[in-house]
C-alpha cells in the first residue's frame, strides 16, 4: 500500500498541455460523454468525459478530427474549425458501426469486424438494471443463462458453455485451472453495477484470447477513472439502491471519482443482501408439481428434521449476500504513456447449492446442508501504455494477479459428518499487446501472453456433534496442481477499396500441466502424478463488405481450442448420487472448426435486419462418460459403491444454428427490436449435447421522451422433451418436469423518469402474471412477481 502511494503522490506534479473540443447533442444541447475522437489516420485520440470535453494535445500538427459515438452521425471537421466552437452530433435512429475492442483487443470499428459481436452499452445496462452480471446477459436475449442456485448464473454461447468459453474482466481472462465442464457460477462476482460495458463474441476467439475459447468471448469491461482537462479539480459521483420484492433483495452502493490533469482515481463499493427466492406462483398445467418446494430440513437437537414449507413457491434456503470493491487508479507519465492500476474484490456469505438440495432419493431428501462457503475473487492488474515506437504504434504491457477461494460444504440427511472441501487458486498473468498501423489501409495487431496458475486442495470431515475433524478426500490432488501456458499472436487487417475489409489471425500455443497425489489411501488410482504437455495453432479468416447504404454482409472461418486443464484432467467429486467422477491423464486437447456467414441490411432510415447463420465442427471432444480404473466400473466413494466417470475425448461432435434480429424506429422516440437464436448440436452418433439450448429470444418495445423513458420486454424460451435431453441431464429428474424441459414466455415492465441532473428513479415488474417456470438446465425456477424499485442520486 505505501508503494502504491508513493507512486501516487510523486506523479501529481507532472502536467501537459492540451486544447479543448466539448460536444454537444444537437437537439437537445447536452453534452455527450464517450464520444471518440481520431485524428485523419484513424489513430484514436481520446473519448470526451462527463461535460462532453476531449484534450487534444499538439493541436496545430493535426489536419483533422473525426468524432464517432455509437447512435449519431459521425463527423470529420478540420482541428481550426473544433476548435472554435462546440461540436454538434446528430443522433440517427439505425446505426451498425459501434467500437468494439474484444476483437483485437484494441479500439475497433465493428465495420471492420467480420463477426458477430453484441455489445452491451452503460444505457442499455441501466435501463435493464439487472441484479447480477448474469441477468445483465440474459436481459439481451441473445445469450442464454443457466442458474444452480440464485448466487450464480452461467452463459451458453453457441452449444457451448462453463470452461469452453472464455470471461475476460478489463482485458484479463478469468478462466483459471479449475474452471470446469459442469455450469459455473463465477461470473456474478463482477458486480453488474460496475460495468461500463460487455461484449460477446460469438464463435471461436482462440486468436486473441486462446485457450477455452471455442463457443465464444464475454468481455466485461468495467468502470474507469477520468482526469480533469484542466488544473481544477474533478470531482463526482454517486449513490444507489435497490430492492426487490421477490427475494426482498436489498443493494446499495456508492462511487465517488477524483481527477486531476496527470493523475484520477475511481472508487465503487456495493453490497447486496438477497433472502430466499419466490417463484411463481400460477404453475404450468402441463406438470403443476413441478417447481414446488413442499418441504425443507432443518437441525433440532441431534437429528435432521423435514420441515412443511407453507409457502410452496418460496425457495427455501436460496438466499445470500455479497460485497464488491472497485479501485481504479490512473496515472499520466507523459504524453501518449500512462500507468494504469486496478483493483477488483469480490465476497459473499455461504450460497446454498439449491438444485442439490431438492434431489431426493425415494422420496427422502439426499442432503441436509450443500452450500458454497464464502466465495472469494481478488484480482490487481498493473497496466503500462506506451506510444509509438520502432516497429508499433501503441503497446500496452499487463501483468495481473488473481486469488480465487472456493469452498463446498455438504453433509447428506441424517448424517453428523459435515464434508468441506476447500480450493485456492494463484493466478500469474503476463499480456504485450501491440497495433501498427501502415498507412490507412494496413493494421497489425500483435501480442504474446504468459500465464501461471498454482491450485491448492485441501478437505476435511467434521463431526457437527462433536467438533472432531479428520482428513477427507480432496477435489483436486492434495499434492498442489501447476497450469500454465505461453503463446503469441498476430492479427492482420487489409482495410481494401470499395468497402472491402479482409480480417486474419494466427496464434501458437503450449499449455502444460502437473499434479501429484501424496495422500493415496483415499483412492487406488495406477498412478500418483499427471504430466500434460500440449501445443496448439489457431487461426481465422474473414471478409465484410459494405453492401447497398449502410448495410454489409461478412463469412468468417475460425478455429479454436482448449487444452485440458487440472478439472478436467485431476478432478475426483460427485457429480449426482451413485455417480462418481475420477482423474483421467490421457485426456487431449480438443478443437473446433467453425464457419459463419451474416448480414446486417438497413432498409430506409428506420428498419435494420439483422442475422447469421454458423456450422461448427467439435473434434476430440472432451466429454464425460463412463470410465473404468483397473477393468473396474464402480468404486466405493464416501461409503456407497458408485460408478465411474471421467472427462474423456469421446471422437466428434456437430454443431448448427441461426439468428436472427428485426430493429424498427417508428419514431425519433420510440423503437422496437425482437431477436430469435437457435442452437443445434450432437455428436457423431446422435447423442444430444448438453449445453445446447432450446430456441430463445426476447422482443422489447421502448419509449424514451424527455426525462421520462419506459420498455416493455417479452422473454421466451422453447422446450426440449425429456427423451431428446442429453443423456447426463435425463438423470437430473430434480431439475426438470416428467416432460423435460418446458417452454415460457414472460412479460416484464419497465418505466424510469430522470430527476433534473441529479437523481433518477426506476421502477421494473418483471414476471407479470407470476408464471412458475424455469429456464433450461436450471436448479432453481426463475423469480414471480417482482416488483424492483431502484434509485440513484449523483453529484
Amino acid at each position: 500500500m505505501r508503494v502504491v502511494l508513493f507512486v501516487f503522490l510523486s506523479l501529481v506534479w507532472l502536467s501537459s498541455s492540451g486544447q479543448l473540443v466539448t460536444v454537444l447533442d444537437a437537439k437537445t444541447g447536452e453534452a455527450l460523454p464517450g464520444v471518440l475522437v481520431f485524428q485523419s489516420n484513424e489513430t484514436i485520440i481520446g473519448s470526451t468525459n462527463r461535460l462532453g470535453q476531449v484534450g487534444i494535445t499538439d493541436a496545430e500538427k493535426i489536419d483533422s478530427l473525426y468524432f464517432k459515438l455509437f447512435g449519431y452521425q459521425d463527423l470529420t471537421l478540420s482541428t481550426a474549425k473544433a476548435l472554435k466552437k462546440p461540436i454538434e452530433l446528430s443522433a440517427i435512429a439505425i446505426d451498425l458501426d459501434e467500437v468494439v475492442v474484444s476483437s483485437n483487443r484494441w479500439s475497433e470499428e465493428s465495420k471492420f469486424v467480420p463477426q458477430q459481436i453484441r455489445r452491451i452499452t452503460p444505457a442499455e445496462i441501466k435501463s435493464t438494471d439487472p441484479m447480477t452480471t448474469a441477468d445483465a446477459l440474459m436481459g439481451t436475449g441473445q445469450v442464454f443463462v443457466q442458474k444452480s442456485q440464485l448466487g450464480g448464473g452461467s452463459p451458453m454461447l453457441r452449444g457451448f458453455s462453463a470452461n469452453k468459453i472464455l470471461l475476460s474482466v478489463d482485458g484479463v481472462r478469468m478462466n483459471n485451472a479449475i474452471y470446469r465442464s459442469g455450469n459455473i457460477q463465477s461470473i456474478i462476482t463482477l458486480d453488474a453495477n460496475s460495468l461500463d460495458n460487455m461484449e460477446v463474441v460469438y464463435g471461436p476467439g482462440s486468436v486473441i484470447y486462446g485457450s477455452d475459447a471455442l463457443g465464444g468471448v464475454i468481455a466485461m469491461n468495467t468502470k474507469s477513472p477520468e482526469m480533469s482537462l484542466d488544473s481544477t479539480l474533478l470531482m463526482y459521483g454517486g449513490g444507489f439502491f435497490r430492492f426487490s420484492s421477490a427475494n426482498y433483495e436489498k443493494t446499495i452502493g456508492a462511487e465517488v471519482n477524483i481527477g486531476k490533469r496527470n493523475w484520477a482515481s475511481f472508487t465503487q463499493l456495493t453490497f447486496s443482501d438477497f433472502e430466499d427466492l419466490r417463484s411463481g406462483g400460477n404453475w404450468d398445467p402441463r406438470d403443476e408439481d413441478f417447481g414446488r418446494r413442499d418441504y425443507y430440513v432443518q437441525r433440532f437437537g441431534f437429528s435432521d428434521s423435514i420441515i412443511k414449507n407453507d409457502d410452496p413457491t418460496l425457495q427455501v434456503p436460496s438466499g445470500y449476500r455479497q460485497a464488491n470493491i472497485l479501485q481504479k487508479f490512473s496515472f499520466k507519465l507523459k504524453e501518449y504513456t500512462s500507468l494504469d492500476l486496478n483493483f477488483l474484490y469480490s465476497n459473499s456469505s455461504d450460497i446454498p447449492r439449491y438444485d442439490r438440495l431438492t434431489v431426493e432419493e425415494n422420496g427422502i431428501p439426499e442432503n441436509a446442508e450443500w452450500y458454497y462457503g464464502p466465495q472469494q475473487f481478488f484480482l490487481g492488474s498493473i497496466g503500462l501504455n506506451l506510444g509509438e515506437g520502432k516497429f508499433y504504434d501503441r503497446s500496452r504491457i499487463t501483468f495481473a494477479y488473481q486469488r480465487v477461494v472456493e469452498e463446498r460444504n455438504d453433509r447428506k440427511y441424517q448424517s453428523d459428518q459435515l464434508r468441506t472441501r476447500t480450493e485456492t487458486v494463484d493466478v500469474f498473468s503476463l499480456n504485450l499487446d501491440f497495433q501498427e498501423k501502415v498507412g490507412t489501409k494496413h493494421e497489425f495487431n500483435f501480442g504474446a501472453e504468459g500465464i501461471y496458475n498454482y491450485v491448492g486442495s485441501e478437505a476435511t470431515s467434521t463431526n457437527i456433534i462433536t467438533g472432531e475433524s479428520s482428513p477427507a478426500s480432496t477435489r483436486y490432488p492434495d499434492g498442489g496442481s501447476d497450469y500454465y501456458s505461453a503463446a503469441a499472436y498476430l492479427n492482420y487487417i487489409y482495410k481494401m477499396s470499395r468497402g472491402l475489409t479482409l480480417n486474419s489471425g494466427l496464434r501458437l500455443n503450449y499449455v502444460g500441466l502437473s499434479s501429484s497425489f501424496e495422500d493415496t489411501s483415499f483412492y487406488d488410482f495406477p498412478y500418483n502424478s499427471i504430466q500434460l504437455d500440449n501445443a496448439a495453432v489457431s487461426g481465422s479468416l474473414g471478409l465484410k463488405k459494405d453492401w447497398a447504404s449502410r448495410s454489409n454482409i461478412y463469412i468468417n472461418l475460425g478455429s479454436g481450442f482448449r487444452a485440458p486443464n487440472v478439472d478436467d484432467v485431476a478432478k475426483v467429486f460427485d457429480s449426482e448420487p451413485g455417480d462418481v467422477v475420477v482423474p483421467n491423464p490421457e485426456l487431449k486437447p480438443e478443437y473446433v472448426i467453425s464457419s459463419e456467414i451474416g448480414f446486417n441490411k438497413v432498409f430506409g432510415r428506420s428498419l435494420v435486419f439483422r442475422g447469421n447463420v454458423f456450422y461448427s465442427r467439435w473434434f476430440d471432444a472432451i466429454i464425460r462418460a463412463p470410465y473404468s480404473i483397473h477393468g473396474q466400473d464402480s468404486i466405493l466413494y464416501d461409503g456407497e459403491w458408485s460408478n465411474i466417470s471421467a472427462e474423456q475425448n469421446l471422437g466428434n461432435a456437430q454443431l448448427a444454428g441461426a439468428y436472427g434480429q428485426i430493429e424498427w424506429h417508428p419514431t425519433r422516440w420510440a423503437k422496437i427490436i425482437s431477436t430469435l437464436t437457435y442452437t443445434w448440436g450432437e455428436t457423431e452418433d446422435g447423442t444430444p449435447l448438453r449445453h445446447v439450448p432450446p430456441i430463445f429470444g426476447n422482443t422489447s418495445f421502448q419509449v424514451k421522451q424527455g426525462f421520462w423513458s419506459t420498455r416493455l420486454d417479452f422473454l421466451y424460451s422453447g422446450g426440449i422433451a425429456f427423451e431428446d435431453l442429453a443423456p447426463s441431464e435425463q438423470s437430473k429428474t430434480n431439475i426438470y418436469s416428467s416432460e423435460g424441459a418446458l417452454s415460457w414466455w414472460v412479460m416484464n415492465w419497465g418505466i424510469s423518469r430522470k430527476v433534473n441532473n441529479s437523481a433518477d428513479l426506476q421502477l421494473i415488474i418483471e414476471n407479470i402474471l407470476d408464471r412458475q417456470y424455469r429456464t433450461y438446465s436450471s436448479g432453481i425456477s426463475a423469480p414471480g412477481l417482482n416488483f424492483r424499485l431502484s434509485a440513484r442520486v449523483y453529484f
